[in-house]
C-alpha cells in the first residue's frame, strides 16, 4: 500500500491478490475507488509513479508539477 500526491490529489494504491487498486483519499478516512484506471499486475510499487504520471499528466499545474510518493502504508 502506498500513498501519492498526484498533481495535488492524494491517492492510495493497494495491491490485493496481485492486482493494484487505486483510490482517492479524502484525508478524512474516506476513500473513493478509481474504477477507470487499470494497472498491469506486473508493475511494482516503484513503477507506479511513472504510470500515474502517464495517466494523469493533464492534472499537472505550476503549483503541482510532479507526483510525489508520500509514504508507504502498512496494510490495515
Amino acid at each position: 500500500m502506498a500513498k501519492f500526491d498526484v498533481f495535488g490529489t492524494t491517492m492510495i494504491a493497494i495491491q490485493c491478490h496481485g492486482q493494484w487498486r487505486l483510490s482517492i483519499d479524502s484525508g478524512l478516512g474516506l476513500r473513493r475507488p478509481v474504477k477507470d484506471v487499470v494497472f498491469l499486475p506486473s508493475l511494482d510499487e516503484n513503477e507506479l509513479v511513472q504510470y500515474l504520471a502517464d495517466i494523469y499528466h493533464e492534472w499537472a499545474t505550476n503549483r503541482h508539477p510532479h507526483i510525489v510518493k508520500l509514504s508507504k502504508l502498512s496494510a490495515a
